[in-house]
């Protein structure tokens, strides 16, 4: 195996992971925070109120339906991926 293919491969699943999480997390917070006066920053969690938890987690479920079964393949190619890379016969380019 080649180390470089499998460091791309992984570094192109992490970013494919990362995309899709924070998507996730601006649908998830919008829906908190659809009934805000004003469109508090998602970092101030503890503000929010009850029905906007609800609002979130409910978001969160719709997401996890769309998106769940991709990000669980991603994250277990990346950890496959990842110990093929470790194994020491795997060649690096020098």
């Amino acid at each position: 195996m080649d180390y470089d293919a499998l460091t791309s491969a992984i570094a192109f699943r992490k970013a494919e992971a990362q995309q899709i999480q924070t998507a996730i997390d601006l649908v998830c917070e919008n829906a908190a925070n659809r009934h805000a006066a004003t469109h508090p920053s998602g970092a101030n969690r503890s503000a929010w109120s009850p029905p906007a938890w609800n609002r979130y987690v409910a978001a969160a479920v719709k997401m996890e339906r769309l998106y769940g079964a991709r990000l669980r393949r991603l994250y277990q190619d990346i950890q496959t991926l990842e110990r093929l890379a470790s194994l020491p016969h795997t060649a690096r380019a020098s």
